[in-house]
């Protein structure tokens, strides 16, 4: 562990310590409290630890605000804890607690690690039930509820897979529009099953795998990574496979899709333990996929409409994989016409985002200060300056002038955008936040505690234990 990670985790040990002993002195004559011996823990304990404790000080500082708070904190707090237990091997995440999330990979870290504890993982079980039935109290296609489903999906993966398999199986077909966070989720299902009962598990991934296409989402990205597990097994490879192309020849899907079946047929892997007949049959399925998407194209241009500005680049590229393996199949592939933007764009009002309001001059002066002691701290950090009432209370001051130029900044805004102002405005406060974690941990974790504000409390509380799950 790198010198100031160490200085960061006895720092926060620190700051805890105080909190607790502050508590306590509050409550219990100081002669009864019982002196107790500690069984030593290892710095990666430690790590996960003080993340997992300031997690659980987060989750108890958001107890009393409304559902649609709760709910998006919650579900970074589950995040939080995820990455703590998983970190020690590789994977497959979504990139954002909530809203449009993308899928990403994420690599094993170099070293020892610990994954929590069983007393953590009950807690951390209890965070994602609770995040679900919060759900629960919203209408089946609203972001609250997407949100809540694909977030505690995600963590009972690690703790109870059955139950995950449960709660995604009940919300599946609740939002048609969902697909990029619930294909994130079907990867992390199909692989954490397949880890867990290897191919005995096929059959019931195939059934999964159907009931989603049965709502007209077939997860071919999740299935791609089973059958690149699958060698040796052609017979059960191409029985899933037949289920995939099928359900992509029925279905009506984005012309971008068509990469998630290609992932399929265009791995030399998977196309060595199918028949040739399939491997066929799925190169003219494409090419009739991508042949109609470039008639549509030049149809809206012969009208004088606009013609999707994407298109040909996403023809050329499948029209290349297909070649790979297809090479007379793909010739039959015509060129899609040229980008054609219409006469009239007009931009959708959904697209729009809230506008900010003008600050005054009370706001300016806040932003002022906050801005000079900020830059104090940042040169604290690169002049290993780490103790001492000056910096203690250049922190403080930083943190608190930084909570109120958020605040007001956010409260500004129309009540329908206080999320979204919430989210533009807070990034320089945690970039704070993360540097004075560097520079005295137990300073920083005082003042945030001085925040009034639940919500802002919480989230700062999630960024400095963001902040030492990433110190290695």
């Amino acid at each position: 562990m790198p010198r100031w990670a160490r200085r960061v985790v006895l720092g926060l040990m620190l700051g805890f310590a105080v909190a607790a002993g502050a508590q306590v002195n509050a409550t219990v004559p100081k002669k009864s409290i019982p002196k107790q011996k500690a069984a030593p823990q290892s710095s990666e304990q430690l790590e996960r630890d003080l993340s997992f404790n300031l997690l659980e000080e987060a989750y108890s500082t958001s107890r009393d605000l409304p559902p649609e708070l709760r709910i998006p904190l919650l579900a970074e707090i589950c995040q939080h804890a995820l990455m703590i237990n998983s970190r020690g091997r590789a994977g497959f995440f979504l990139a954002g607690a909530s809203g449009r999330s993308t899928v990403r990979a994420v690599h094993a870290v170099s070293g020892p690690v610990a994954e929590l504890d069983k007393k953590q993982k009950n807690k951390f079980k209890d965070w994602a039930e609770e995040l679900y039935a919060l759900g629960n109290e919203f209408p089946a296609g609203s972001r609250e509820r997407e949100t809540a489903v694909v977030s505690a999906t995600r963590s009972l993966i690690e703790t109870d897979l059955d139950r995950a398999m449960e709660v995604f199986a009940s919300s599946e077909s609740e939002d048609e529009g969902a697909f990029e966070s619930r294909s994130g989720v079907d990867i992390q299902l199909f692989e954490a099953l397949y880890r867990s009962k290897g191919v005995a598990s096929v059959p019931d991934l195939r059934a999964k795998a159907i009931e989603l296409g049965d709502h007209g989402r077939y997860p071919f990205e999740a299935v791609n990574t089973i059958l690149h597990r699958m060698n040796g097994h052609p017979e059960l490879v191409r029985q899933f496979f037949s289920d995939a192309f099928g359900y992509f020849q029925r279905s009506d899907i984005p012309i971008q899709r068509c990469f998630s079946f290609m992932g399929l047929v265009g791995s030399k892997e998977i196309r060595d333990q199918l028949e040739s007949w399939q491997v066929r049959d799925a190169a003219q399925a494409l090419a009739d996929k991508i042949t109609a998407y470039v008639q549509s194209q030049r149809q809206l241009k012969s009208l004088g409409s606009a013609t999707d500005p994407g298109g040909p680049m996403v023809v050329k590229a499948l029209k290349s994989a297909v070649k790979n393996f297809a090479p007379e199949v793909a010739a039959t592939i015509p060129d899609p016409p040229a980008f054609v933007a219409s006469v009239r764009r007009e931009q959708p009002a959904s697209a729009s985002q809230p506008k900010a309001p003008v600050p005054d001059e009370v706001l300016k002066t806040l932003h002022d200060a906050f801005e000079k002691n900020r830059t104090q701290v940042m040169i604290m950090n690169e002049d290993e300056v780490h103790d001492g009432p000056e910096m203690r209370e250049t922190i403080d001051r930083a943190i608190s002038l930084g909570a109120d130029y958020v605040l007001r900044t956010v409260r500004a805004y129309e009540p329908q955008d206080l999320r979204y102002a919430m989210q533009i405005t807070i990034s320089p406060l945690m970039d704070t936040i993360q540097v004075g974690t560097r520079v005295n941990p137990a300073a920083t974790l005082t003042a945030i505690r001085r925040v009034q504000d639940s919500e802002l409390r919480a989230r700062l509380l999630i960024g400095v234990a963001g902040s030492i799950q990433y110190m290695h």
